[in-house]
């Protein structure tokens, strides 16, 4: 996750921020944006079965969604708004800056999950 997480927020600094205004960005940028967003449906179910006993799973990931829906219930209102007042530019950096800090607390969880070593390719 936190490859993708972090692949998809260079993508969005280097590609839409400062070339977003023309149209011969927007189609590779939405393939490789939903290449790398859509990996999220899919990793998802993975990581919350690391966590957890195989009889819990079902209730794992329905609390998972569950308490992601919220962060899209209030989301899409608010960027609405802020694509009307600040501009689609300003948008992709708050965007950018959200994975930003999506990616930060992959790589602290990562870390503790450790117990505060930093081994590369360290089985969690």
């Amino acid at each position: 996750m936190a490859v993708v997480i972090a692949v998809t927020t260079v993508l969005i600094f280097a590609l839409w921020v400062p070339l977003g205004h023309y149209i011969g960005v927007l189609y590779p940028f939405s393939f490789m944006l939903g290449l790398g967003t859509g990996s999220f449906l899919s990793l998802t179910p993975v990581c919350v079965g690391r966590v957890c006993r195989v009889e819990e799973f079902g209730q794992w990931l329905g609390t998972c969604y569950f308490v992601s829906s919220f962060g899209t219930l209030v989301g899409i209102p608010i960027a609405g708004e802020l694509l009307q007042v600040a501009g689609p530019t300003r948008l992709a950096a708050v965007l950018g800056g959200i994975f930003g800090l999506a990616l930060l607390n992959f790589i602290i969880a990562r870390w503790s999950c450790l117990k505060w070593e930093w081994k590369l390719w360290a089985k969690v």
